[in-house]
């Protein structure tokens, strides 16, 4: 079932304070740390239930809540989508992801 922003108020408060804090706390050799700024920007870009975004708009996304001092990588997304936090939406390799 794809994550309900609108059924989840008290969800997107603590998905912004913990990017608030993820993004002042984050080690940039951190993997695990990379991963989640990656579901933090997922979430940000699901307004409804099945939307679809781009794998550069999620990389972009996921950079600019990281900051400077992260460098965010494809191969994050590829971990997100293997740890089941997004996946393909879509034909297998168009770029299209949703939440999961």
């Amino acid at each position: 079932m794809p994550y309900d922003a609108e059924d989840d108020v008290d969800g997107q408060l603590r998905a912004m304070l913990f990017a608030a804090n993820a993004a002042q706390n984050v080690d940039p050799n951190d993997p695990e740390a990379r991963a989640a700024l990656v579901e933090i920007a997922a979430i940000e870009l699901t307004p409804h239930p099945g939307a679809r975004f781009g794998r550069n708009d999620l990389l972009a996304l996921a950079q600019e809540i990281g900051g400077d001092d992260v460098e965010v990588r494809g191969e994050d997304i590829d971990a997100a989508v293997a740890r089941g936090i997004v996946r393909a939406a879509g034909a297998v390799g168009d770029g299209w992801l949703c939440m999961a």
